[in-house]
């Protein structure tokens, strides 16, 4: 998912260096993208850590 983001991140900025597209919009809708995914994986976080009953982080070698 990251490596297609990436592309998609290279074309769009490609795409506005010609002007054909502003880039502020695109990287508005980016950040906003970027703060769900993060969102995300807090919530997943919360939720691993209920259901294997863990308070704390896991070993270092896992």
């Amino acid at each position: 998912m990251s490596l297609l983001a990436c592309g998609l991140l290279a074309a769009l900025l490609c795409w506005s260096w010609f002007h054909w597209l502003p880039l502020e919009p695109v990287l508005g809708l980016l950040a906003l993208s970027n703060l769900s995914l993060a969102q995300e994986n807090r919530l997943l976080r919360r939720q691993l850590a209920a259901a294997t009953g863990a308070g704390s982080e896991p070993p270092p070698g896992r």
